[in-house]
């Protein structure tokens, strides 16, 4: 960096107090760009007037064209009165010592409000540090949680992959097994219908044959009770022709033993074979007439 005083009687500066020239334009260099006297550093002198060259490290993100123009505004008010006292008609030492005690104090004021920034600046560097450690942490834990659901949003979207697969699977057996379903249910219906035809086609023969059967029974019965009939009518003949011999002979053999007539004794036999087949026939029209109702 450079700055250009004016002036043809720097020299007088230069060659007795040189280290105050430097300090004091230090002080009054770091007041201009507003940092600290430790960053202006590599003061320089050259004399036709008093040229001063210099090195500054900022913190803000100044350009080369802000940084002179600042210098070049700033008015170095303590380097023109360091200039006036020693270029005077007379000497004023005692001012010019009064002046150096003043730079001096401010100098040490500077001193100790750098050691107090520093100090701040070293306890807000730490509480940064921790902050930032704080906040690595945290980081790596978000990280951590979201790795975990990313491989969690990738197993979910598998066994989705999977249950879908599934169900598309399931969907497409149950189709088949519907269709199954409908083609058996279709021909079992057609079978029932069959069978219902088959069933009523036999109970239709068998009422048939049981109405024929029970026609020929009755007219068995009827036949039957007509010879029923007519052996009773002959057996009561009989009886009664037994009867008039049986008087017949208690007339004429008295105390003889009356025996009964073998053709009687052989019709009777013949009756009751005949009833028990009546009863025979009769049950087994009832039993016909009874499956003819439920049919």
């Amino acid at each position: 960096m450079f700055k250009k005083f004016e002036g043809a009687h720097w020299k007088r500066l230069l060659d007795n107090s040189i280290d105050l020239l430097r300090q004091t334009f230090t002080v009054e260099a770091s007041r201009a760009l507003g940092v600290s006297p430790e960053r202006i550093r590599g003061v320089e002198f050259r004399l036709g007037s008093l040229h001063v060259t210099f090195h500054v490290t900022h913190d803000d993100d100044l350009s080369q064209e802000e940084i002179n123009q600042l210098i070049e505004n700033y008015p170095f008010s303590e380097m023109w009165r360091l200039y006036s006292q020693f270029n005077g008609a007379a000497v004023d030492l005692d001012g010019l010592s009064n002046t150096i005690k003043g730079l001096e104090e401010q100098l040490a004021q500077k001193d100790l409000e750098l050691e107090s920034t520093r100090k701040m600046g070293e306890q807000k560097t730490c509480e940064f540090t921790k902050e930032i450690a704080r906040l690595r942490n945290n980081l790596e834990e978000v990280e951590d949680r979201e790795r975990n659901l990313i491989k969690e949003l990738a197993k979910e979207g598998e066994d989705r992959k999977t249950i879908e697969a599934q169900f598309a699977a399931s969907k497409e057996e149950n189709q088949k097994l519907e269709d199954d379903l409908k083609g058996t249910k279709n021909h079992f219906v057609e079978i029932a219908h069959r069978y219902k035809e088959s069933i009523l086609a036999i109970l239709k023969e068998n009422k048939k044959e049981r109405e024929a059967k029970e026609r020929e029974l009755r007219d068995q019965i009827e036949m039957k009770s007509y010879v029923i009939q007519n052996l009773e009518a002959k057996i009561r003949h009989l009886r009664g022709a037994e009867v008039d011999q049986h008087s017949y002979l208690n007339g004429n053999n008295d105390g003889a033993s009356s025996r009964p007539v073998p053709h009687i004794k052989e019709l009777s036999l013949q009756l009751r074979q005949i009833e028990r087949s009546e009863m025979e026939v009769r049950s087994e029209l009832g039993r016909l007439s009874e499956s003819l109702k439920i049919a």
